[in-house]
């Protein structure tokens, strides 16, 4: 595996500067009345998140990651220091660094956020049915039983709307897989291709805004 290069990161951050709107900060809070990246991509105007969505579908993985730990560096003055082990990957049995912690530098997160919340976005329900429904058709099955195929794609889908667009179309393509995958399988593949990092930083980033809030009504009183 190789790290993206300088000009690769930058033409990410460039792909993403374009997305981002002007409407200003959303506070992204969730029904807990916490903030997070999710709700503020969930909050973002139909057209401002349909375009962030083609724009992270057309990003190689990687290349967004990049641009995320750069936009951190950018923002906070130093990129998240990495808190890393090994462990075993479940379908096939090697061993890979997994990103379990992200460890932010002090600052304020809150234009941080609304970048990630551009690296977040999922493939709509109905675009991740069409290309899971394509890769069915162009795999060959499993022979180990019967399979109710919709109910197999509405579990999939389901659960692939819990993982950043770019994610879902690289490791969903035919040309990855002989047969149709079992989920443990494209969840390995989710991870190989730095997932876990993504959330490991998205998760660290939840964190201080939840932070941020606090300290915020805590100065209000």
């Amino acid at each position: 595996m190789t790290k993206p290069t300088d000009s690769a990161t930058t033409g990410a951050l460039k792909a993403l500067n374009e997305v981002l709107s002007e409407i200003g900060m959303p506070r992204g809070e969730t029904g807990s009345g916490k903030p997070s990246v999710e709700g503020i991509a969930a909050q973002m105007p139909a057209v401002a998140r349909a375009t962030a969505v083609e724009t992270l579908a057309n990003m190689q993985p990687r290349m967004a990651n990049a641009a995320l730990e750069a936009s951190c560096k950018r923002v906070l003055g130093s990129p998240p220091d990495w808190r890393k082990e090994n462990v075993v990957n479940g379908s096939q049995g090697f061993v890979r660094e997994s990103f379990q912690r992200a460890l932010l530098p002090p600052g304020d997160v809150t234009e941080l956020a609304n970048i990630a919340a551009r690296l977040c976005v999922p493939l709509p329900a109905q675009e991740i049915a069409r290309k899971l429904t394509r890769l069915k058709v162009m795999t060959a099955g499993r022979k180990d039983g019967e399979t109710d195929t919709e109910a197999q794609i509405m579990a999939y889908v389901e659960e692939l709307q819990e993982w950043p667009a770019d994610l879902v179309v690289k490791v969903i393509h035919p040309s990855n897989w002989k047969w149709f995958p079992a989920w443990s399988q494209i969840e390995d593949e989710m991870i190989f291709w730095g997932g876990d990092k993504r959330r490991a930083l998205i998760r660290a980033i939840n964190e201080r805004l939840v932070e941020q809030q606090s300290n915020e009504r805590s100065n209000e009183r």
